[in-house]
């Protein structure tokens, strides 16, 4: 839920990092960002911008959560399904990234420079953003603040595009 939608507009990156200072406060713990650009949520075809997370290449951003999971020796990994949750190309990337570093943090003969290897004992999916979640707010919304072209825009390619 964004509730400073204005703030959302101008600094979407900002007040996700505000979200995440709070939640780490709250919940206790240590968050490492990466530093990747956010893709954005491209029209369908339209490519991602240049240089963003999910136009890097995967060998490249693998590196740095292997180290990761390496360091932190997390016992449960939890990721975007393969969908993403919705299909924002960031979240299929975290998706396929996950699942990737999961799998190499494990095996000794992969990149070993980047610590001693670690086996991740359970991986979980986050299947709370799904279309048919997202349309029912929308719906609750719209019904009271009125129809959003954007948003149906955004739910109509939620719903038609492809898995990963």
């Amino acid at each position: 839920q964004v509730a400073d939608r204005a703030w959302a507009e101008r600094d979407m990156a900002g007040l996700r990092h505000s979200e995440m200072r709070k939640a780490q406060q709250i919940l206790g713990i240590r968050h490492v960002w990466l530093g990747y650009l956010d893709s954005g949520l491209p029209d369908e075809g339209d490519p991602v911008p240049a240089g963003s997370f999910a136009d890097l290449p995967i060998e490249i951003t693998v590196q740095p959560l292997i180290r990761l999971v390496r360091r932190l020796r997390p016992q449960v990994m939890v990721t975007y399904d393969e969908r993403g949750g919705y299909p924002h190309p960031d979240h299929i990337r975290a998706h396929e990234l996950g699942v990737r570093a999961l799998r190499e943090a494990a095996d000794p003969a992969v990149h070993p420079e980047l610590g001693e290897p670690w086996q991740v004992e359970k991986l979980y999916y986050d299947r709370i953003q799904n279309f048919d979640r997202f349309h029912t707010v929308y719906q609750a919304i719209a019904a009271e603040h009125g129809a959003d072209e954007r948003i149906e825009r955004m739910l109509e390619m939620f719903r038609e595009r492809p898995t990963g």
